[in-house]
């Protein structure tokens, strides 16, 4: 009768109920520049990206975004993932999810950026092969060497390269990193 006694307290003691875990906060990447953001990925679902003042909210099923009145989506293909804008193809990642190479391709297929990857460092070239920018570690984060630039918030090369290339257009940027966050859930 005693331990019954006190289970039963135990449990009012309690108030019956185990409250669940916090959720663990999102980490926003965020690219910097001497004195502010210049552009971040809140790698959530959906997926928040934003270079300079435009700022896109990107859902992966369907891969979707709307910035005015311009209807943004992703098709993957045997190609890699194409952008469309409003139901026009103006960029292609391929090939998609590689963590050591990419290259965006524009409207007419010509390549961009050709961005190379490794656990430690990355390089953006045009499309001549000429470099661009290199991507480097620096006090636990990653520098980016023309413009200076730091990234926080992850250690993926590829998606710092993908956001941090400026030879791209803000919102090809910000869906090709988007959709690499995406990819990367469960």
């Amino acid at each position: 009768m005693f331990l019954r006694s006190l289970t039963f307290v135990a449990v009012l003691g309690c108030g019956g109920r185990v409250e669940p875990p916090a959720p663990t906060p999102v980490v926003p990447i965020e690219v910097r520049d001497a004195t502010s953001v210049v552009a971040s990925i809140r790698p959530d679902r959906p997926c928040r990206a934003s270079v300079g003042p435009i700022e896109l909210i990107v859902g992966k099923d369907p891969f979707v975004a709307e910035l005015g009145e311009t209807e943004w989506r992703g098709e993957r293909g045997s190609a890699g993932m194409f952008f469309l804008e409003n139901g026009r193809k103006v960029a292609r990642v391929s090939p998609e999810g590689d963590a050591q190479s990419a290259t965006v391709f524009g409207q007419a297929g010509e390549p961009l950026v050709r961005i190379d990857a490794t656990a430690a460092s990355a390089t953006i070239r045009d499309s001549t092969g000429r470099t661009m920018r290199t991507l480097t570690t620096k006090a636990g984060a990653i520098a980016i060497d023309n413009p200076q630039q730091t990234i926080t918030g992850t250690h993926d090369f590829m998606l710092a390269a993908l956001i941090g290339a400026q030879e791209l257009e803000p919102e090809i940027r910000m869906l090709a990193a988007c959709d690499r966050v995406l990819e990367k859930e469960p």
